[in-house]
């Protein structure tokens, strides 16, 4: 993180993206180019259906909404300072694999599979880790209640997944 940071501010930002949020690559693309979208439309907490975003004090949700094939992603949770420095950028994700490997750094999906661990050592729930990760086939049609999941999903990264997140990568 610190050789992007001083060499390539683009690549930075999608892999701190995808450190916080879980984010595929190809998520983390979408949500940069498409991040005025995102920041024009400020939700209330229980709107989980709308494109935009919902403000958690310290953090925000994103109401993505975004499907590629059998892959979708639905919320992401991003930092709030991240979210609202985020700057539209277009750049292609095999740009920034061929980027990665070039200069030796950890592969992209590697991000979201450190993510994921984070979330092992800090939430029993298994459909909660799944679900935050956008990982719907894993889930069972009970979990698929969203009202609940998200609110949970909610609580959970601002009281433990952030603090964590951020200890860190500091």
């Amino acid at each position: 993180m610190n050789y992007l940071r001083e060499n390539n501010v683009t690549v930075y930002t999608i892999y701190k993206v995808m450190y916080y949020s879980g984010a595929r690559l190809s998520e983390a693309i979408y949500l940069i180019r498409n991040i005025e979208e995102f920041r024009r439309n400020r939700l209330p907490e229980k709107d989980f259906k709308s494109i935009g975003y919902i403000d958690l004090d310290e953090a925000v949700r994103i109401n993505v909404h975004w499907s590629r094939g059998y892959k979708r992603c639905d919320f992401l949770w991003l930092p709030k300072d991240l979210f609202e420095e985020l700057v539209k950028t277009m750049i292609d994700r095999r740009n920034v694999s061929k980027y990665a490997e070039r200069h030796s750094l950890l592969k992209p999906k590697y991000v979201r599979k450190l993510h994921y661990q984070i979330l092992e050592d800090l939430i029993e729930d298994v459909s909660l880790r799944e679900f935050m990760q956008n990982r719907y086939e894993k889930l069972r049609v009970g979990d698929t209640n969203y009202s609940k999941l998200v609110l949970r999903a909610d609580k959970t990264y601002v009281g433990k997944i952030l603090p964590r997140l951020k200890s860190y990568l500091s």
